[in-house]
């Protein structure tokens, strides 16, 4: 799915969608009737590594963070910074 939008987007190669466009792509096809700026939000949270792009990783880590706080608190932010050191 996703390569098929970054073909849509003509993203790089080595990044995902842009959030905007998957935001528009939620909006096209998941749930119309949404408002777009909740759309954006969710796209948001997806966006695990917060780099601005939507990702296969995002796309197969979010379900597993759908029950983490630190998911849904500050957009998830904490999610963004790893808890290993290097």
């Amino acid at each position: 799915m996703i390569r098929r939008l970054k073909d849509k987007a003509q993203a790089r190669q080595d990044a995902g969608v842009p959030v905007e466009f998957f935001s528009d792509f939620l909006k096209a096809k998941i749930d119309k009737k949404r408002d777009e700026s909740e759309l954006q939000k969710y796209a948001r949270y997806m966006d695990i590594d917060k780099d601005e792009f939507i990702s296969e990783i995002d796309i197969q880590i979010s379900p597993d963070n759908l029950n983490s706080d630190a998911f849904f608190r500050n957009c998830g932010e904490a999610l963004a910074v790893s808890a290993f050191s290097s």
